[in-house]
């Protein structure tokens, strides 16, 4: 059974006791780098070797990762009242991955898409929470799984000639982008997607030095960097604090390695990332229910449908 809510992916808990471990376990050599020395220590700078994480964390690696990825390919019996009544509209299971094929073969508006707005985020948290678990032990064929909807994901990005990519909006609501001319900002998820790839960019990179879903992930922060923020932009306020963070781990992540903006197929201005969102933007009073909508039309939509 495939969880029906954002918050019960098992990987997302994976990465977070991750995190709790490497806190246990990080080195008391300081570092050089004074922005490193007040920041939390990366998994690529930690070996866990321990006779309870360990069989733990190689479980965690060669069967939960693996189990996640199969349910977002539609590979689960469908239980519960959303996943019953997509089953008999579809005819099958949500193959979260799919929706990047139909973008990347130009279909918008099509009234179709697998799973509720924020799977194309859930995507990305269970490849970042992957490549804490590669950094500690690098497994070609999990990379080669990973490698290939990498490919699936850079393809619908390039079926966007500004780097735009949100399945859902893109499906469903190609006329929404962002929540404006009627749209539901918070119900199609854009701000905390894009967060989540910029987070699965960043932590792949660091885990494989592979760059290609950091270009893609750079190429949308820039699109949002040349979009959103104080007029004449759009007024965006991000109603997830992870895209807040991802884009502050993007941004330490070029200055850290100037060299890299080489390596990634897209121009690099790291201080522009820390630009969006603006300190002190609100959206005024007078356009928060057009832009964020309210109960009544959060009812009217279909949460996580096919139709």
């Amino acid at each position: 059974m495939i969880a029906n809510t954002r918050k019960s992916t098992p990987i997302i808990m994976i990465s977070a006791v991750t995190y709790l471990i490497i806190g246990c376990h990080s080195p008391s050599k300081p570092e050089p780098d004074s922005d490193e020395k007040r920041s939390n220590m990366h998994v690529v700078r930690v070996a866990i070797d321990d006779p309870f994480w360990s069989p733990k964390l190689s479980r965690w690696q060669t069967v939960t990762v693996n189990d996640v990825f199969d349910k977002f390919e539609g590979k689960y019996t469908p239980e519960g009242t959303s996943l019953e009544k997509d089953f008999k509209i579809m005819g099958g299971t949500r193959n979260a991955f799919l929706n990047f094929d139909l973008v990347a073969q130009g279909k918008r508006g099509i009234g179709k898409h697998h799973g509720p707005p924020w799977y194309d985020g859930l995507i990305y948290e269970t490849i970042r929470g992957t490549s804490d678990l590669l950094a500690q032990k690098r497994d070609s064929v999990l990379e080669a799984r990973i490698d290939g909807y990498v490919d699936r994901i850079a393809a619908a990005q390039a079926s966007e000639k500004d780097g735009y990519i949100n399945t859902y909006t893109q499906l469903m609501e190609p006329g929404h982008r962002w929540g404006f001319n009627g749209g539901f900002l918070r119900w199609q998820h854009e701000v905390y997607n894009a967060g989540m790839l910029v987070e699965a960019g960043v932590h792949y990179y660091k885990a494989t030095g592979k760059t290609k879903l950091l270009t893609v992930a750079t190429k949308f922060a820039n699109l949002m960097y040349n979009e959103l923020g104080p007029a004449p932009k759009k007024n965006v306020v991000p109603a997830h604090s992870g895209p807040e963070e991802a884009l502050i781990k993007l941004y330490q992540l070029y200055r850290s390695e100037p060299d890299l903006k080489k390596k990634v197929d897209i121009a690099v201005n790291e201080k522009n990332i820390l630009t969006w969102p603006p300190s002190g933007l609100r959206i005024a009073e007078s356009t928060r229910a057009s832009r964020c909508g309210d109960s009544g039309e959060m009812k009217n939509r279909k949460s996580g449908s096919v139709k």
